[in-house]
This record gives C-alpha cells, structure tokens and sequence, in this order.
C-alpha cells in the first residue's frame, strides 16, 4: 500500500490518554493507478485487534486507513478527523511521505473557513443534548416551584397577569409583546395560571430522563462531552488565532471532564455553553473565507492521481 501518512490519532495525540486508553492509529493511502482508473478504490479500510463485539480495552490498536481523495474531502468538509490528522506532529507519526504530507500540512489553513458546519456542529449537538437541556430543566423547575408556592391562585379564575410579577423572568422564561415565553413557546398573558403549569408540566416531562440525569451529574458521557469541549478550543483558536496546536492550553481541564472528576451543572455545563457562544461570536468577526476553495484541492488530487497513473506506464 502506497502510504501517505501512518499516524497515532486519537486520545494520545491530544494528550487525553489515560491507563485505560486503546491506541488508535490513522493512515492515509494513494490508490494504485488501476484502482484510480476504474474507480475501485476504497474510500476508507479498517482493522481492529479489539472484539468485533463489546469495548476495546487498553492495548488494543485500532486501524482506519483512507484514500487521499477522501481524506481532502473530509478535510474540506471540516470534519474533526481530518482536521486533527493534519495537527500530528513527528512524535507520533509512524511513516510520512515528505511530497504529499508535507505539501498538506503546509496548506491546512486552506480548509479553514468560517463555515465548518462539521466541528461546530458536533459542539453544538453535544451541548444541546446536556447543557442546554439541563438549564431549560433547571428554569422549568423554578417555575414550577413558583406554581406550587402560590397554589391557591391555581384556578381558571386567575390568568397570567394576576401573578405577572411573581413568575420567574431568567433566559429561558420572560416577557415579550404582551406574551410570557417559556422555552421559546409563547403564552398569552390571558390564559390562567393552570393552564400555563400544564403546559410547564408537559415540556418538563418531555425533557425525560436524560437531561435530569445530567443535571443531578449522572448518566453523562463524558468523553463525548470532553471530545465537544475539545473540538470547541480548536475551533476557538482557528477563529480568534488562525491555527491550533496540541497539546492545546485546556488540555488539563478536557482532562477533568473526560475523567469525570467535575460537577456537570455548576463547572462543565456553563464552560460548554460560554464557548459555543464565544465560537459563534468569533466566526462572525473572523477573516476567515466563508468556503473552502475545493478547487485548489481538486487539482492537487488529481496531479497525485496523475503522476501514480504515469508512473504505472498506463498512459
């Protein structure tokens, strides 16, 4: 297999490699010229010495190994992958082809652009599933606390505007045109207070099990959420300083949360939430293009494709 790049990947290459951690490693391949000319190259090969069931356990290596084409598109398209690979430094790169590797590395702020819907996605996907729905939960409890603390008022007698100055104004609940807002869901101020608590009621109950798990600190994944705090640094630094390094100067934090040896509600949700806004903020303001310019990358592709073809005689 014609490599371009043997490389350790993962927790190690982040600096987030614990006792219990399993080795991952990323490659990069050039198809042979007849793969290339009939289209039968694979996209991505992985091996694993771990159970084709169940949890790697530490000592065992995973394997993914792509093609060059497929890497610049997962690059172009900003996933995390791809991203990360070209932040591997010599330490733990196993095999390099200087011509190509090099010419990549080189060139990775080319894949930088405002809109990397990829990273910023699995941030934000992360955080709604736990921050967001933590504090939405933690609002919703506060007014249902204010509905029993004036439960004599509970009666289609009494609307909204009876205790207007009693219920709960925070970012998730508060007054708009007339309306009193609860997560985005707006209620006329003429409706009565029991119908505003159903309504609180049915939104609490739909935020299941998860989200209170997550704000009781329980049943969190830990490591996806140290992998979204991860991904948000980087991209933070893509934004506001034009490029990442590892380890990055958060890496003891990530640490903590990956570990578990923080409080979710009070010291990891509120870091999440301030670095999705903070991310948000600077994409806006950054100089960076808005699109990669897939056809500077399109052209390298195919003069590597090219040469591999004319150095097998085919043409």
């Amino acid at each position: 297999m014609n490599l371009v790049l043997k490389t350790i990947f993962g927790s190690h290459l982040y600096g987030l490699n614990t006792a219990e951690s399993d080795t991952d490693y990323k490659a990069i391949y050039i198809p042979t010229a007849r793969e290339i000319v009939l289209g039968t190259a694979k996209k991505n090969i992985t091996t694993s010495t771990g159970p084709t069931a169940g949890k790697n356990q530490a000592g065992d290596i995973d394997m993914e190994t792509v093609s060059l084409a497929e890497f610049v598109k997962l690059a172009c398209q900003g996933q995390t992958m791809a991203i990360d690979m070209l932040h591997t430094t010599s330490k733990f790169t196993e095999f390099r082809d200087p011509a190509v590797w090099d010419f990549l590395v080189r060139n990775r702020k080319r894949f930088y652009c405002t809109n990397m819907s990829a990273f910023m996605g699995y941030v934000k996907k992360q955080a709604a599933k736990y921050s967001i729905k933590a504090s939405r939960l933690a609002s919703l409890e506060t007014l249902i606390a204010v509905s029993e603390l004036y439960s004599d008022a509970f009666s289609d007698e009494f609307s909204l505007l009876t205790i207007a100055s009693k219920l709960p104004v925070d970012e998730f609940c508060y007054w708009e045109d007339g309306f009193y807002v609860v997560n985005k869901s707006k209620n006329q101020s003429c409706i009565s207070v029991e119908e505003l608590r159903s309504r609180v009621q049915k939104q609490y109950d739909n935020y299941g099990a998860r989200a209170q798990q997550a704000k009781e600190n329980k049943g969190i994944d830990w490591k996806a959420v140290s992998h979204a705090l991860r991904a948000g640094y980087q991209l933070r630094d893509i934004f506001r300083d034009g490029d990442f390094e590892y380890p990055l100067a958060e890496t003891e934090f990530i640490l903590a949360v990956k570990t578990g040896q923080l409080d979710y509600t009070t010291q990891v949700a509120p870091v999440l939430e301030a670095l999705v806004e903070e991310v948000d903020l600077l994409s806006q303001d950054s100089d960076l293009p808005a699109k990669v310019d897939t056809a500077f990358w399109d052209t390298f592709v195919y003069s590597i494709y090219k040469q591999e073809i004319l150095n097998d005689n085919l043409c």
